[in-house]
């Protein structure tokens, strides 16, 4: 196993929990993430470690967001 900070594989115990499969709810891309939303509220709730959802990366202030959204046009 891969600790956190390490870089050289040990050996470990592992354990794997098989729980009931969860069923979308559809077939468009709401329904893919209501599942995924619903695997980690399992995976979470199982694992015993903290939920790490703050530590994602923040969105773009809306200034940044027009600047990436410009479109630029070239005459040749």
């Amino acid at each position: 196993m891969l600790r956190g900070g390490q870089w050289f594989p040990r050996r470990a115990s592992l354990s794997v929990e098989i729980t009931e499969p969860v069923q979308p709810e559809g077939s468009d891309f709401s329904a893919l993430i209501k599942v995924r939303h619903a695997v980690r509220d399992i995976m979470l709730a199982r694992c015993g470690e903290p939920d790490l959802k703050e530590l994602a990366k923040p969105e773009q202030p809306p200034a940044a967001r027009k600047q990436n959204d410009r479109i630029s046009c070239i005459s040749l």
